[in-house]
């Protein structure tokens, strides 16, 4: 790696009398100056005396962009270096030598840090672990978010330092927007510049933004958050503008690599989903391959997307990432403009699905999610049970997120009067009480189809109705005399309950 001499000027601040830094360096080792160096190399830091400077020296490094670090217990005239960085410190011969230990020390965590930068990108790192490994040298605590506002990456430890980093550490992306909007400059400005720096309008505190493009569609952004007030150190920026190189290489790799993942398991799902026959083996292989356990139970979810944005696949991309992050170890695909999310079943998607709640309407977008099942052979069932759901579009009460156990007896008399016509699926009964509701002008067929789906509970039924028991109970006597037999006893119940549902979903229609 090559250090900066804002790098060490920052490491030794409390010890340097003097600082000169007026060109950009790119240091890979450091020397003692001796006389017999001839030449003097632009990207080695020379430790020196006052007294290592001849007139012939002097002229040699005149011009020209080096670096030095200066010992001496006097002041002295360093004009010489006029265009050279230079560190000047008060310090003699023999405290050189402790100085000599601190720069190899310095050298070797600033080299071992961009090591682990490296790794990273050859292990497909999360965006995550390379914020945790940028605080080992950066102090600013930091936070990654996607042009969507959705936080994937932010400093630990940090979240009680002002009320904008709180709300980022909890996943409230639309904070900084705001922050941002409301500042100079604006996010636009940021778009453009690729990189700026901002005040906090609510805190005063500094933040420095880097906009990493990832396509033409998409970008992350990466901020630099200072809570004292205070200017950046110089050093700094320098480790920002160095971490966001390595940032937008872990970018295009974890992107890549994403992409040849989504699409090995977009083959293996739509597989399972348009193909319901496949060879005994071929479960069992793909299932190693992707570290889908056979033993536990799955959920899927479908998202569906509601205006053109569908037809973008790099949007697609984009969102699926989204999910990742909110879905903690779920796998997605794309399947038809659609996108299919397999969830482990044992997974508490409450929380996850207020967070996915937020995505869906920024993104004109419905979720329908599946009933969990043993199987992964079911998968083109359960596939097919949600495209059910998504006709609907929102739910009764506008929700984004649909549940097929909450339209699964709607499904099933849908499938039964494909098959039959629905008056052979009516009960006898339930005619008869309907005649007699349009002869006597009663609301008897209302209180029966209620009393049979609250399995004959007079309170409950009297509740929901919103009468008095005694009423309920004389109209009750008074179909089952219409009938000739009691309902709650009958073998007929079963047959006529299922009938009230099939007259409920009439009538919805």
């Amino acid at each position: 790696m090559y250090i900066k001499m804002e790098y060490i000027q920052k490491e030794l601040e409390s010890r340097i009398e003097q600082s000169h830094i007026i060109h950009e360096s790119f240091l890979l080792s450091f020397k003692l100056y001796e006389s017999s160096i001839q030449e003097f190399e632009k990207n080695i830091l020379y430790l020196c005396m006052p007294t290592d400077f001849s007139d012939e020296v002097k002229e040699s490094i005149c011009g020209r962009a080096l670096n030095f670090m200066i010992f001496c217990k006097e002041d002295c005239e360093l004009d010489y270096l006029k265009d050279s960085n230079y560190l000047f410190l008060r310090a003699d011969l023999f405290d050189i030598f402790s100085y000599v230990n601190q720069l190899g020390d310095i050298f070797h965590r600033y080299n071992n840090w961009e090591q682990k930068l490296l790794s990273l990108l050859t292990s497909d790192g999360s965006y995550q672990e390379a914020i945790d490994i940028g605080n080992e040298m950066i102090s600013v605590p930091m936070a990654m978010m996607d042009i969507n506002h959705q936080i994937l990456a932010v400093t630990k430890g940090c979240e009680k330092q002002d009320t904008l980093l709180f709300s980022m550490s909890h996943g409230y992306g639309y904070h900084f927007l705001n922050i941002i909007n409301r500042s100079n400059p604006t996010l636009e400005e940021v778009s453009e510049k690729g990189v700026c720096e901002v005040i906090n309008s609510i805190s005063g505190n500094r933040l420095r933004v880097y906009k990493i493009r990832k396509d033409v569609y998409s970008s992350f952004f990466i901020g630099f958050h200072k809570a004292d007030k205070k200017e950046y150190h110089s050093a700094d920026i320098c480790l920002f503008d160095f971490f966001v190189k390595y940032l937008k290489q872990l970018v295009a790799v974890s992107e890549k690599n994403q992409s040849n993942r989504d699409s090995d398991f977009a083959v293996f799902m739509e597989e399972l989903i348009l193909n319901p026959e496949h060879p005994v083996d071929y479960l069992k292989i793909h299932m190693d391959k992707f570290h889908l356990n056979s033993n536990q139970t799955w959920q899927i979810l479908c998202i569906k997307f509601m205006n053109f944005l569908q037809f973008r696949t790099t949007y697609h991309y984009e969102i699926m990432n989204q999910i990742r992050q909110i879905i903690t170890g779920c796998h997605c695909a794309l399947i038809n403009s659609n996108i299919a999310v397999l969830v482990d079943g044992s997974t508490d998607l409450s929380v996850c699905l207020s967070m996915l709640q937020y995505l869906l309407i920024t993104n004109d977008a419905v979720c329908a999610c599946s009933s969990t099942y043993m199987n992964l052979d079911q998968t083109c069932q359960v596939w097919n049970q949600l495209q059910f759901i998504l006709d609907k579009e929102r739910s009764e009460n506008g929700s984004n997120v649909l549940f097929y156990k909450d339209y699964y007896q709607e499904h099933c008399l849908s499938i039964l009067r494909e098959e039959f016509p629905e008056q052979t699926l009516y009960h006898s009964a339930l005619y008869k009480i309907q005649e007699f509701d349009i002869q006597n002008h009663t609301d008897y067929l209302p209180t029966l189809i209620c009393y049979l789906q609250n399995n004959c509970s007079m309170n409950t039924t009297a509740d929901m109705l919103e009468i008095h028991r005694n009423s309920l109970l004389y109209r009750i006597r008074k179909i089952e005399e219409l009938l000739g037999f009691e309902i709650a006893d009958s073998e007929e119940r079963i047959p006529m309950l299922f009938s009230s549902f099939l007259i409920q979903n009439q009538q919805k229609e």
